[in-house]
């Protein structure tokens, strides 16, 4: 008995020289702010995020939707708010959001709604972010992750329910110079070969205000965009044309980007 346990441990410990284990500890990247929310890069360049429930659109309106961004969203059950980013680049003003992007856009909106369960076709919209506000009428009370949208909708073709998955590789420091202005889009930044995706983006915490200030707040009624409601149950009407709101004073947009 004493002999097998002692050849038994013999060979435990001949195993575990065996054995090598190196531990090493790995420095892990900062994430960006954007990476706790749905995201993608669109073909023109641009950096599209989506909240993946009420608390997080309700914080990317708030904190992450700027001036010059483009607010998209569907009026379906379980669309979730989504923010176009529009940076200025090079030092040039930002200019409108491509019609391939905002169609991009709208395309993960509708596929991240109730309409991938039921293969329904439809079409999302999107306004400037002026037109978005937290304020509600005067005896409304909006919920977390609910927003009013003032003036007219500009609505989108209707989208495929077509997603992809793609796969991003991080670069060596010594290999970016070989691989500079290579997401360069149209709508900007060729001559300096900057990458104008993450041109305003830096790496931090999704609390920390990157964006310098929320969509302007206006006074006035509106239309609600709910995060969650099918059209059956919205009670507002629209207007005679697609997507304008029944009150009269409700502010127009500057113009249509697409």
């Amino acid at each position: 008995m004493q002999a097998s346990a002692r050849t038994a441990t013999k060979r435990a410990h001949k195993d575990a020289k065996q054995i090598q284990v190196v531990q090493q500890i790995r420095q892990m990247r900062k994430p960006y702010w954007f990476e706790k929310f749905d995201w993608f890069i669109s073909s023109e360049n641009y950096l599209v995020v989506s909240g993946r429930d009420a608390q997080q659109n309700e914080l990317l309106v708030k904190r992450h939707l700027d001036r010059d961004d483009v607010y998209v969203h569907a009026d379906l059950h379980g669309a979730s708010s989504c923010v176009v980013k529009n940076p200025a680049r090079g030092g040039r003003a930002p200019g409108p959001v491509p019609p391939l992007t905002l169609s991009q856009a709208g395309t993960q909106t509708v596929c991240r709604s109730a309409a991938w369960d039921s293969k329904m076709v439809t079409s999302a919209w999107w306004v400037h972010a002026h037109q978005v506000s937290k304020t509600a009428p005067s005896g409304e009370y909006l919920p977390s992750g609910s927003f009013m949208v003032r003036g007219k909708k500009n609505f989108l073709p209707p989208s495929q329910l077509v997603m992809g998955y793609g796969l991003l590789f991080r670069l060596h420091e010594a290999s970016v110079a070989n691989h500079f202005g290579e997401r360069n889009g149209p709508a900007g930044g060729e001559e300096e070969g900057e990458s104008v995706a993450l041109e305003s983006v830096a790496p931090g915490d999704e609390e920390a205000d990157l964006g310098g200030g929320s969509a302007a707040e206006e006074e006035g009624d509106g239309e609600e965009a709910p995060a969650g409601e099918t059209p059956a149950e919205r009670p507002r009407a629209l207007g005679p044309e697609r997507g304008e709101s029944e009150t009269a004073d409700a502010e127009e947009p500057g113009g249509a980007q697409a």
